[in-house]
């Protein structure tokens, strides 16, 4: 298994739902027993701690502890331990005009405030580069829900009939909700013209110049001045054909463009069936 999982991290968001179940309680105390022997990092998160959140051998079988602002000095002392406020970590009096403030508690050392990054802008989306870094770093090491063989996620799937890998068995954001780069750029435009039946290359290329001139802009493609259409829409494909590639590596879907019959002349471009299956929506 360590082959497989050289690391697993586990993530028990909302603890309370699951810690009120005493069966539940009782595999996460054994698990947090073994856990660092196999590698595993476990997380329990909760909003709003009290002294039964936590499972007592939980805790204490844990390396570290951290607290946000919390409500009052029990509810501090339920996340971080037993006596913390009166050794000076006082969760409870920090200061809600410092978002992203906090204490952690790690065993034989004081403990230790910091803040991490608090990103916030309604017209950026400020953690998507974040998150597609980390897709581009799986995806080169192989990674990628469908790029291995995944035994935790084939036993979900024969026992509940869903996955909890990027968004179920098809693996592409939640199921049928989320999709990123290259695939919901293309889907922004379908949507942007009420989802017709197809789109020629051209006038996605054209679309996705006006989204994100960044990245589709002539010069952005590398053309120099006195370039033509067609040299636009050679440039455009090619960096079109990459990004989709790279996008669906590790999976067995694909999407390229198709031509047809317009106004007595082929043209190219992308249908709407297409885009949906190659991005798991449908």
């Amino acid at each position: 298994m360590l082959d497989i999982f050289p690391l697993e991290i586990l993530l028990v968001d909302e603890a309370q739902l699951y810690t009120d179940n005493k069966d539940i309680e009782k595999l996460l105390e054994e698990i947090s027993g073994y856990a660092a022997s196999l590698n595993m990092t476990v997380f329990l998160i909760t909003q709003d701690p009290n002294a039964d959140t936590i499972p007592p051998k939980f805790k204490k079988n844990t390396k570290s502890r951290l607290a946000t602002k919390t409500a009052t000095a029990a509810q501090t002392n339920a996340i971080l331990n037993d006596g913390a406020t009166g050794n000076g970590m006082a969760a409870h009096h920090i200061p809600v005009s410092t978002p992203g403030l906090a204490i952690i508690d790690a065993d034989g050392a004081p403990g230790v405030l910091f803040r991490g990054f608090f990103i916030e802008d309604r017209e950026y989306d400020g953690v998507l580069p974040l998150i597609e870094a980390a897709v581009e770093m799986r995806r080169k090491a192989g990674r990628l829900a469908g790029q291995f063989e995944d035994v935790i996620e084939d036993a979900l799937i024969a026992r509940f009939g869903t996955s909890s890998a990027a968004g179920g068995p098809k693996g592409m954001g939640r199921p049928g909700a989320v999709v990123r780069g290259i695939l919901a750029d293309i889907l922004a435009v379908f949507e942007a013209q009420d989802m017709p039946e197809r789109i020629t290359t051209a006038e996605l290329l054209a679309s996705l110049a006006g989204m994100r001139p960044d990245r589709w802009s002539p010069s952005a493609l590398g053309l120099q001045a006195g370039f033509g259409e067609a040299d636009y829409n050679r440039a455009g494909g090619a960096q079109l054909a990459k990004l989709l590639g790279e996008a669906l590596s590790g999976t067995t879907r694909k999407l390229a463009s198709r031509q047809w019959k317009a106004g007595g002349s082929n043209v190219s471009g992308f249908y709407r069936d297409d885009l949906k299956a190659a991005a798991a929506l449908s």
